[in-house]
């Protein structure tokens, strides 16, 4: 859809300008998590963000994504690959959304975090769980 690029490659270095974590320590600590690989490696991956991921995108405001795709960008373009700008940006915030919620507000999966805003549950949401 957005050209070709290496996802779990791609992963690992998005969280490694999100987090500041080096992409040797990720690789190291097996990120990213694959829960569903199809075509082993040639199809669809589906990948588990690691907490530290979730939550700098939950913390991430508009700016952030756009900085993140031009590292990325910069990145790809130091080993030779070209990627547009706008598109490595759209890709970056779409993750970042979720994290936040559906309206912006902070998850339930940053609640705790110093600085983090308390979460708001409506307690006439529909629940997964009793």
């Amino acid at each position: 859809m957005f050209g070709n690029f290496d996802t779990s490659e791609a992963v690992i270095e998005w969280e490694s300008i999100f987090t500041g974590r080096s992409f040797e320590e990720l690789v190291e600590a097996d990120e990213p998590v694959v829960i569903a690989d199809l075509d082993d490696g040639d199809g669809p991956t589906v990948f588990v963000a690691s907490e530290a991921l979730r939550h700098a995108l939950a913390a991430a405001d508009g700016a952030e994504p756009a900085e993140a795709g031009a590292l990325w960008v910069q990145e790809l373009a130091a080993e030779g690959a070209e990627f547009d700008l706008e598109i490595a940006t759209g890709i970056l915030g779409e993750p970042a959304r979720p994290a936040r919620g559906i309206d912006g507000r902070t998850t339930a999966s940053t609640a705790g975090r110093p600085g983090a805003p308390a979460v708001e549950l409506d307690p006439a949401a529909p629940r997964l769980r009793p």
